[in-house]
């Protein structure tokens, strides 16, 4: 999942003093910041994105009031989301009220960690840790979208900070270096930088969304087998394989053995606006099986929003509504669904599996996560308001 698709989070500390105040030393482009992390009283956490490393060792980026100010934290689990210590304040800020960043300031919306001490903020903007999140430096280059598996990092770069059709680049690296190599040119398919997926050392996604609201709701969804030296899509918009059944692609999930999964919605404005079903492949998008429903079209249920899979037939999905979020499990590929938790208000996130069996969920200062591929889950509170 990159911030193309993910909830923004936070502004950097270039406008930190006229966001927030000062919490810390923050340095230019290069240089390392450290927030002081004693005597926070941290309240109104809401984590926004977490990246586990391990079963055991995970942490999660989230907004917060640090002493009545509004702030940004790091924290971290080395016992499987049961306990949290808060590793750092960021030297960043939050969006406001409005989810507006301020036109000068670069801002994030996502986390993830390569090792347990490797580990990057981007969207757009991108700081990078060597030492498990307590100290963070700028690095160069709006990244949109990253990822990290098998000792690489690749990422979405781009051009501008903004949504403005330019072209981006796939660019690769390893843990801990600040030199990014080409992989190849994206062309600019949409307005923004597209999202990338990945499993594993080889296989990924490139994925333009369109906009679901507009004229032009399909999205172009790119694979490859090669780490995205060759990338094989499906060439127009007709052939968004949602789209042939009056929808369009809205979020995507990866599965090792070259599994592919499409959560497809309807398009507003046909017979199918209030439908979710499945477009799955076992050949990273060259041919699909049979689409089976997700929910059947009733308004008043939750909708989909996101799907995680640990196979072509093992999935777990997350629907979606202003009032109550729903986690359900599938083990035939989507024609028999299992609601297994019931979520309450807040800003839901479905992270995905780890592996064949651990999965987490994010809800406010709340995640959970389960061990036995969804059938039951365990809820943690990431941080207690002082």
């Amino acid at each position: 999942m990159g911030w193309g698709r993910a909830v923004a989070a936070a502004c950097t500390a270039a406008v930190l003093s006229s966001c927030t105040g000062q919490v810390g030393p923050v340095t230019s482009s290069g240089g390392t910041a450290r927030a002081a992390v004693t005597d926070l009283h941290l309240a109104d956490f809401v984590a926004l994105d977490a990246s586990f490393v391990s079963d055991a060792r995970g942490f999660v980026l989230g907004s917060a009031r640090c002493a009545g100010a509004p702030c940004v934290v790091l924290l971290g689990t080395t016992d499987g989301a049961r306990h949290w210590t808060t590793l750092s304040r960021l030297p960043v800020a939050p969006y406001d009220d409005s989810g507006f960043c301020r036109v000068e300031a670069r801002c994030v919306g996502s986390v993830r960690f390569a090792t347990a001490e490797v580990g990057y903020l981007f969207g757009p903007a991108l700081l990078m840790t060597t030492d498990g999140g307590r100290t963070w430096r700028h690095e160069r280059g709006w990244t949109w979208s990253l990822e990290a598996a098998s000792g690489t990092v690749l990422r979405v770069h781009a051009l501008s900070d903004g949504c403005n059709a330019q072209p981006s680049r796939l660019e690769s690296s390893t843990p801990g270096s600040s030199t990014w190599a080409l992989v190849r040119t994206l062309p600019a398919e949409r307005n923004c930088p597209p999202t990338l997926y990945r499993q594993g050392p080889s296989a990924l996604a490139v994925v333009d969304y369109g906009n679901p609201a507009g004229t032009e709701p399909w999205s172009d969804v790119q694979t490859s087998t090669d780490g995205g030296r060759h990338l094989v899509g499906r060439g127009s918009r007709y052939d968004d394989i949602c789209s042939r059944d009056t929808g369009h692609t809205a979020w995507v999930a990866l599965a090792p053995g070259g599994v592919l999964v499409q959560l497809c919605a309807g398009n507003a404005a046909t017979s199918r606006a209030d439908d979710s079903w499945l477009r799955i492949s076992a050949d990273l998008g060259r041919s699909y099986r049979p689409a089976p429903r997700v929910v059947h079209g009733d308004p008043s249920y939750p909708v989909p929003t996101t799907v995680a899979a640990a196979s072509a037939t093992h999935l777990v999905a997350l629907l979606n509504s202003p009032h109550v979020g729903v986690l359900q499990v599938t083990f035939d590929g989507g024609r028999y669904w299992r609601t297994t938790q019931e979520m309450p208000p807040g800003l839901r996130t479905l992270v995905g599996f780890e592996g064949a069996n651990t999965a987490r969920a994010l809800d406010g200062d709340q995640i959970y996560t389960t061990t036995n591929g969804g059938r039951t889950w365990r809820i943690n509170t990431l941080v207690a308001e002082s």
